[in-house]
């Protein structure tokens, strides 16, 4: 005796819709104005040192990696770019932690 679905699931049973409540579209908010570390304010104030492949900061290319922030302890960035985007209540850029504290590093 062959068996079919039905006969475990029972009759098919009608779905029920319920109301779906979404929260109201509100307008897109103004970007804020960005603002530079110091040493990426005016051309020229970038010291030209020869960084290795792999250890420039995150965000400005230029500077050697020599800070490490807390309390996630991400060394991705100089010490310029650590200390103005702490400064300003950033976050880190690796994993969104607040940074409460930098420290300046001497790399190898």
């Amino acid at each position: 005796m062959r068996r079919e679905w039905s006969d475990f699931l029972g009759p098919p049973r009608r779905a029920i819709s319920l109301p779906v409540s979404r929260p109201p579209l509100q307008p897109p908010t103004e970007p804020q104005p960005i603002s530079l570390p110091q040493h990426l304010k005016l051309p020229g104030t970038v010291p030209r040192t020869e960084v290795e492949e792999g250890e420039e900061c995150a965000v400005c290319m230029e500077m050697a990696k020599n800070a490490i922030l807390f309390p996630c302890g991400h060394q991705d960035l100089c010490i310029g770019c650590a200390e103005h985007i702490k400064n300003n209540g950033g976050t880190c850029p690796v994993c969104r932690h607040k940074i409460q504290a930098v420290q300046q590093v001497k790399r190898r």
